[in-house]
């Protein structure tokens, strides 16, 4: 199951339909909260393969207000918070946001040593066709 947490359906709709199409519509799994998003990794973490996940999202509602910096960086603490799955089962993370890459990295190179594999890109220099290409090269490397 390759996993794609993001709150603007509307805008990353063309990146789902060519996971969907690459992958299988019952492959990938599409959450636009993260609470869903916590939801299914509890219930079927060990069924993941990738994870494609959003930086700025709404906080989980049982975050305090700062831990995410409002929302800024909710995907960080959200792959703060699934460490142990991610590192246990090795699942690829591909961060696909429109937030500037160079103001993340630093938040992320804290991660880098605990995650099995993470790429970071940014959705207006990704093309959607491209996102297939990047999950396939993270998985054939697992």
């Amino acid at each position: 199951m390759i996993v794609f947490f993001d709150d603007e359906p509307h805008f990353v709709h063309y990146y789902l339909k060519e996971l969907r199409t690459a992958y299988g519509v019952d492959r990938v799994v599409f959450r636009d909260n993260l609470n869903e998003a916590q939801q299914d990794l509890d219930a079927n973490g060990d069924q993941v393969e990738a994870m494609v996940l959003d930086i700025m999202m709404p906080p989980r509602s049982e975050w305090s207000p700062g831990d995410a910096e409002g929302g800024l960086n909710s995907g960080i603490k959200f792959l703060e918070d699934n460490l142990a799955l991610l590192r246990k089962s090795k699942i690829p993370v591909v961060i696909l946001t429109n937030r500037d890459v160079n103001r993340i990295e630093g938040a992320l190179d804290a991660l880098r040593d605990y995650l099995y594999k993470i790429e970071v890109h940014q959705k207006t220099q990704t093309p959607a066709w491209h996102l297939p290409t990047i999950v396939h090269r993270l998985l054939a490397a697992k």
